[in-house]
């Protein structure tokens, strides 16, 4: 869901249910009706909601839908609004699922632990991976880091941020300043020279690599406010188990990737020599 610009004629009325159509066919319906003013040139905000469901609804501001049935008065393009329409997210699958229920079973007796807050914040549609970091912000409050693996994007919106919030405070523990926060991005950027160099083999090595930063990478160490560092090593171990990969150069990075507090190594560039 999100909003959307709707412009056209003084005093026109937009009303709700009426349908608006993505340019590959994914329909949004309008939540409330608006009247545009009356003034010179007639422009209103409309919140929308996706009709299906999962997170092929998920839409970029600036993108452009247009009206399944004509209005009067309403232009029949509408421009969606930052940040977005969002917060749709595809069901998890089994393994997943059975991931979440073990972890609390593990993890019984939840009283606000990091685990705890982590596993909150898993309990948002969407929500994949997360990190509690107390006393972040000052002595009382947590901070609790997240991202959403499955979207086109994996840093949350604001939208997807306000959810996570509003869940935490609900669920969570009473005794803390609460706040749900989105990993700063820190795109790393390679330099790798391969023998073999085939296409397959680069592949198997982005891969590798994507891997190697989804599994080490982190905002903030759980459970504590310890930035994070990836060892060089683990970078060119996983380089090395790419299948077909019979030897490499590392030429970049040239030392551990260190990051600050609240940035979260995702993939760059990477150049083949």
């Amino acid at each position: 869901s999100g909003s959307a610009r709707a412009t056209g004629a003084n005093k026109a009325p937009l009303p709700a249910g009426e349908q608006l159509a993505r340019a590959d066919g994914a329909l949004f319906a309008v939540v409330d009706g608006v009247t545009l003013p009356d003034t010179g040139t007639a422009a209103a905000t409309v919140r929308l909601i996706c009709v299906q469901p999962g997170a092929a609804g998920n839409t970029e501001p600036g993108a452009k839908l247009r009206l399944v049935n004509p209005v009067p008065g309403i232009n029949g393009e509408l421009e969606v609004l930052a940040p977005g329409l969002s917060g749709g997210a595809d069901l998890e699958s089994i393994d997943e699922l059975r991931a979440r229920v073990m972890e609390a079973r593990y993890n019984s007796g939840q009283v606000g632990r990091a685990q705890d807050w982590e596993l909150w914040a898993r309990e948002v549609p969407g929500v994949t991976r997360a990190w509690a970091a107390p006393r972040l912000l000052g002595p009382g409050s947590i901070g609790v880091y997240f991202v959403r693996d499955g979207d086109t994007d994996l840093i949350p919106d604001a939208a997807e941020v306000a959810a996570v919030q509003a869940h935490l405070e609900q669920t969570g523990t009473p005794f803390s300043e609460i706040y749900a926060l989105a990993p700063i991005r820190r795109p790393i950027d390679f330099r790798i020279r391969l023998t073999p160099d085939t296409p397959a083999i680069r592949q198997a090595v982005t891969d590798a690599l994507a891997a190697v930063l989804a599994s080490e990478g982190a905002p903030v160490r759980s459970g504590t406010t310890t930035p994070v560092t990836i060892p060089r090593s683990h970078i060119t171990e996983q380089i090395s188990g790419a299948p077909g990969e019979y030897d490499h150069q590392l030429l970049a990075p040239a030392a551990d990737i260190v990051c600050g507090v609240g940035e979260l190594a995702v993939m760059g560039n990477i150049t083949w020599q």
